[in-house]
């Protein structure tokens, strides 16, 4: 600003009513005051810097930042308090920044004050208000037009550590707290949500956050921001909620701890090996090293048969003294996780050629086998075992951790198919038994084509009432020469070459078709669903939704009646477009569980963004319930649920014990074998049948008990 601009803007302070300054916009020292501010701040008013007449005050560093949100000739305001003679007083201040004419000429800001009354800061002058936002669990704040912040209640003060009297008339183009995101960045306050809501007049929210300085346990929470309404576009205000997600993240760190490791066997968790393994694999394709990779797939032939014939206690204990005999690997630097009930995955590394890599991984898969072929001994009972391994490197047989567990199952199915009890190695491209999973995904074409799929359903029942709460539609595949082929051999190959995208198309046409009939006849109760599980293939189609909403339409099946089943792992790939995708899924009314929970990336930073309608608890932790982890585990992710308001669903529930346990935890709901096996349509359609007389005699006759009740496991014999 030039001489003559300099000396019209202090004639032009000079007569104002109002507190005003011209400011150096660089150092913040003030180099003229007018009679109004000398006379409300004393004469140091004209030789103190802006910052030193504000509370709290402003160094260079804070003045600066203010200064460079300084735009144009625009009055912009800041809420703060200014030192008076008598007393530190609420203000508004109007800041205007001008350009320096000429190089040896600084920028100064005029700064244009207007003192608020007392009464209208009082956060105590609506007391409905007070008396309100005093108890909500949320924390509460109350900003005006300019951004001031005119009211907070005790919980906003605890989530961002600070006392009342630190936050009123505080703004929050410049808030009093310090905020730090989950990557440790410094959210921008031109971005935050309470100024964005002031902007553009929407809600706005901030992801989880805290604070970058805080005395003992970091509080952490989410930011909502709210415009109130006023006559003009402008809003006249935001209303700020803080969400403590303090103990939500606790509780999702206690998941992840304890879900590092098997809960009966003490092994590494599926979700631990398979992350060890991606970075083992991607570590060495960076570094495009020498370093070669190894899986070994391990399948106890038969365990089933143990289970059967003995009970599952015993087979716990075959399965923990058999982690015992594999234990001792891990001091040569071999990982060792348990991935299913039956299943073991062995990982190892080494710098080498291929053929002795190959020799030592053939001598490792025969050590297995024979630590495994001892006899296991239980007080009088003596069991044998065998078992089937499946092998596969890096590089060679695939360059990611999903190929290489593909191409190791693939390996130990062909070895369970033709003698079990042996070692295969994927065989080289063009032949070998290996790639008869070419062949398998050819004849699934053909089963797809000539619909020789077929679809089972089975109950889920609500632990409450006993009654049928909803059915997971299954997909069954009866070869006309190899009989049954399981789903863990036909849906790997089906999602590796696309066609599980017509496959989903045909089991969801077939389960519409279904619950369109029993709809019709009067059999499918308005609160039972059919959930049907979705591939991560499927789901990222670009058609998806659109195929999904056309079927139904055709058959007329409301969306409220299926259920979406997704894996943690597909949200993983990217949260941000399954967050869209399953938004648009919720709009069209469809409901959507998270399918084996626990077992994957368990994250409250999704959980509370997706709209989810269930969570189903992984079945490893159900069968190891008597595992003091397992349990632990299965009662955090029931509690969690439950604070989200979500519902707990528990797979694999197949002994009354595991029943009363769910039972004491609070669990809504379960699914196994104890009610029923998975039932083919017409079985199904009988147990509909039941389930319908069973209603009709307890409205007849009130005092009637649940026949479920009475005997849980009456379906069984269906299928």
């Amino acid at each position: 600003m030039s001489g003559p601009h300099l000396a019209l803007a202090t004639s032009a302070i000079e007569r104002l009513p109002e507190p005003a300054w011209i400011v150096d916009a660089a150092s913040g020292r003030i180099t003229c005051a007018n009679p109004a501010a000398r006379s409300a701040c004393g004469p140091s008013s004209d030789t103190a810097t802006i910052g030193e007449l504000l509370d709290p005050g402003y160094d260079e560093e804070r003045w600066a930042a203010v200064v460079d949100r300084l735009i144009g000739a625009e009055a912009h305001p800041l809420s703060s308090r200014l030192r008076t003679l008598e007393e530190i007083r609420p203000v508004r201040l109007w800041l205007t920044r001008h350009a320096a004419d000429r190089p040896d000429e600084a920028d100064v800001v005029l700064v244009i004050s207007e003192l608020i009354p007392r009464a209208a800061a009082d956060p105590t002058a609506d007391q409905s208000w007070t008396t309100v936002a005093e108890i909500l669990d949320e924390g509460v704040a109350l900003v005006d037009a300019s951004g001031r912040i005119t009211s907070v209640n005790a919980a906003f003060c605890r989530l961002v550590s600070q006392r009342q009297d630190q936050i009123l008339d505080r703004s929050v183009h410049d808030p009093p707290w310090d905020l730090v995101l989950e990557d440790g960045s410094t959210p921008d306050p031109r971005t935050t949500a309470p100024v964005t809501a002031l902007r553009k007049a929407r809600s706005a929210s901030s992801a989880s956050m805290t604070l970058r300085h805080v005395r003992g346990e970091r509080p952490w929470f989410s930011m909502i921001a709210h415009p109130l309404p006023s006559p003009t576009p402008a809003p006249a205000g935001v209303v700020i909620v803080l969400r403590d997600q303090t103990t939500d993240r606790e509780t999702a760190a206690t998941i992840d701890r304890l879900a590092g490791s098997d809960p009966l066997t003490g092994l590494a968790s599926r979700a631990r090996i398979v992350g060890n393994l991606k970075s083992l694999v991607e570590n060495g394709e960076a570094a495009r090293s020498s370093i070669r990779t190894g899986v070994l797939h391990v399948d106890v032939d038969d365990f089933r048969t143990i289970n059967e014939s003995f009970s599952t206690s015993v087979g716990d204990v075959v399965l923990v003294q058999l982690a015992a005999r594999l234990r001792d690997l891990g001091d040569r630097g071999i990982e060792i996780g348990r991935i299913g009930v039956d299943e073991f995955l062995v990982v190892l590394t080494a710098d080498g050629a291929s053929l002795a890599f190959d020799s030592r991984l053939r001598g490792l898969a025969e050590e297995i086998q024979r630590r495994l072929s001892e006899p296991f001994r239980i007080d009088d009972l003596t069991v044998r075992l065998t078992a089937s391994v499946g092998v596969a490197r890096s590089p060679g047989d695939a360059n990611d951790a999903e190929g290489l567990m593909l191409a190791a199952g693939r390996a130990v199915a062909a070895s369970r198919t033709d003698s079990r009890h042996s070692v295969e190695f994927p065989a080289p491209s063009g032949g070998g038994r290996v790639h008869r999973g070419l062949a398998v995904d050819a004849e699934l074409r053909s089963a797809v084509a000539q619909h020789d799929l077929d679809i089972h359903y089975q109950p889920l029942v609500d632990l409450r009432t006993s009654s049928l709460s909803a059915a997971e539609a299954l997909l069954r595949w009866h070869h006309p020469q190899r009989g049954p082929i399981p789903p863990s051999v036909f849906i790997p190959a089906a999602e590796e070459s696309g066609s599980i995208v017509a496959i989903g198309d045909l089991v969801l046409t077939k389960v519409a078709h279904d619950v369109r009939r029993w709809i019709d006849i009067g059999l499918l109760p308005t609160d039972v669903r059919v959930a049907v599980n979705v591939s991560a293939t499927e789901f990222e189609h670009p058609q998806y939704v659109e195929r999904l909403s056309r079927v139904l339409n055709e058959a007329g099946v409301p969306a409220q009646r299926i259920e979406l089943e997704i894996t943690e792992s597909l949200l993983v790939q990217d949260l941000r477009a399954a967050a869209r995708r399953l938004g648009e899924l919720d709009q069209l009314g469809f409901l959507i569980a998270l399918d084996d929970f626990g077992t994957g990336y368990s994250s409250l930073s999704y959980l509370h963004s997706l709209p989810l309608h269930a969570l189903k608890i992984d079945r490893q932790f159900v069968n190891d319930l008597r595992d003091g982890r397992s349990g632990t585990i299965t009662r955090t992710i029931i509690s969690m649920a439950h604070n989200l308001g979500i519902i707990a669903v528990a797979e694999g529930v197949e002994t009354e014990a595991q029943r009363e346990f769910l039972a004491d935890a609070g669990c809504d709901v379960v699914q196994g074998f104890l009610y029923a096996p998975p039932l083919p349509a017409a079985a199904f359609e009988r147990r509909l049948r039941d389930e319908r007389s069973a209603d009709a005699g307890r409205r007849a006759d009130p005092g009637q008990r649940n026949p479920a009740q009475r005997n849980v496991g009456a379906g069984a014999s269906s299928g």
